[in-house]
């Protein structure tokens, strides 16, 4: 198995510079990698990294749980149930999810919400502002 680690170093170039140098290390017992995953000189890019970072692992959970519940009942895969599901859900719960579903699904079920669903409040509103049509994904 693949160990995950994460060094952060601060480097001062002069008095008035510094940065913050974040590696990413990948290690098993073949190999060995380390790869420069960014320099900040502002907490806010710093911040905002981390912010995407944790955004991405909790999505990871997020797609995972359901493997590792016991559940009963299968998940109604119909529009309407989809959509039941998907207000239940938090924001981004919800958009991971949307996002998670094949292609196919995803249009058929926007489709269904913009002809059966208020999209001025709610998840409707979310769905209404985030959808790009396009590439039918939430933004």
């Amino acid at each position: 198995m693949v160990k995950l680690s994460f060094k952060t170093e601060v480097i001062k170039e002069d008095s008035q510079s510094k940065k913050v140098r974040i590696t990413l290390n990948l290690k098993d017992q073949r190999f060995e990698i380390s790869v420069n995953f960014g320099e900040y000189t502002q907490y806010d890019e710093l911040m905002a990294e981390i912010k995407d970072l944790k955004s991405n692992l909790d999505g990871i959970l997020d797609l995972a749980r359901p493997l590792f519940e016991e559940k009963k009942e299968e998940v109604d895969m119909s529009p309407q149930g989809l959509w039941e599901k998907i207000c239940s859900m938090k924001d981004q719960e919800a958009v991971r999810f949307f996002n998670s579903l094949p292609i196919l699904k995803r249009m058929e079920l926007s489709d269904y919400i913009f002809s059966h669903c208020n999209v001025f409040s709610g998840k409707g509103k979310l769905f209404s502002e985030r959808y790009d049509q396009e590439n039918s994904l939430l933004t």
